[in-house]
């Protein structure tokens, strides 16, 4: 009895809180919020609760405070696909921020989701390229490859390579170790049609890297 009585106060303070924010009373939405905390035994829900409160009600600023609290606290219990869940919402409200790529690349990785660390190094070397950082975005492939099986460090190289970069000869020497972390996975794999068939595609779409790959082929085999 005492448990359906404490569902239904749950259900009547979430309730109130969405009415508020409909309202656009944030602050009356916040005291509803604190008196709800109380009773709620999930502190990185509480959080979450109210990053959604501040974005709801437009305060960009705070909600991005409460979801970092929130992805902390996450973090701390070890609930990594949670804390993704927060640092990719965080991302489509704050893009530019280099901090939550590193963030997610993390928690991702202690989830053990390798197909989610491969998208989001991805994404984060798409970010980089713009500012050239060719330093940070090496160091950025550099820990995600030992994590990677070598079918995804292969897939990971190949789709970098496939982003425009301005050509510098920073960013020249960066795809030539993109070509080096893909072709020695595939050596790893033995599997030589995988090796002709990366050839092929830089012969179409980076001609000016074909001589060192096809070198590289040769001392590295």
């Amino acid at each position: 009895m005492k448990q359906s009585q404490k569902n239904v106060s749950y259900s009547i303070a979430w309730f109130k809180i969405a009415d508020c924010v409909m309202r656009g009373e944030k602050e009356r939405a916040l005291g509803v919020h604190r008196l709800l905390t109380h009773s709620l035994s999930d502190n990185a829900l509480a959080s979450q609760l109210e990053g959604d409160i501040m974005f709801a009600c437009g305060d960009i600023e705070h909600a991005l405070q409460a979801y970092n609290n929130a992805a902390e606290k996450y973090k701390a219990l070890q609930r990594y696909e949670q804390a993704a869940g927060v640092y990719e919402h965080m991302l489509l409200l704050k893009s530019a921020d280099g901090f939550l790529y590193s963030a997610l690349l993390r928690v991702y990785s202690a989830a053990g989701i390798m197909q989610h660390v491969v998208r989001t190094a991805v994404l984060y070397v798409e970010f980089l390229k713009n500012s050239t950082d060719t330093v940070l975005m090496k160091k950025v492939v550099e820990e995600v490859v030992p994590v990677l099986n070598v079918s995804l460090q292969a897939a990971l190289a190949r789709q970098l390579l496939e982003l425009d970069f301005l050509e510098t000869t920073e960013t020249v020497l960066f795809q030539k170790y993109l070509i080096a972390v893909a072709i020695k996975a595939y050596n790893e794999t033995a599997d030589k049609l995988k090796i002709q068939d990366f050839i092929e595609y830089l012969k179409q779409h980076k001609p000016a890297l074909v001589e060192y790959a096809l070198e590289y082929t040769k001392t590295s085999g």
